[in-house]
């Protein structure tokens, strides 16, 4: 599963979480995506944007939280 969202809706869901401490949000959203960048290649071995490895690729920002869960919660109560 992949959640994707585009720049500034993941620097509003960092304000709305208050999880970037007295950092500026458009820097720490972009620090955290290289760390997790980062943290992909190496353990995975191939690049964190390339949906080829994803089953499921939803858009958190469109979407919103809720409803993705909704979705995640739908495609599993069908297996």
């Amino acid at each position: 599963v992949f959640l994707y969202a585009d720049l500034e809706k993941r620097i509003q869901r960092a304000a709305e979480l208050g999880e970037n401490g007295n950092m500026d949000l458009r820097k720490y959203v972009q620090r955290r995506d290289t760390m997790r960048e980062t943290y992909c290649k190496l353990y995975t071995g191939s690049e964190m944007s390339d949906y080829s490895h994803y089953h499921i690729c939803l858009d958190s920002g469109f979407l919103g939280p809720d409803k993705c869960v909704d979705i995640l919660a739908d495609i599993l109560q069908q297996k």
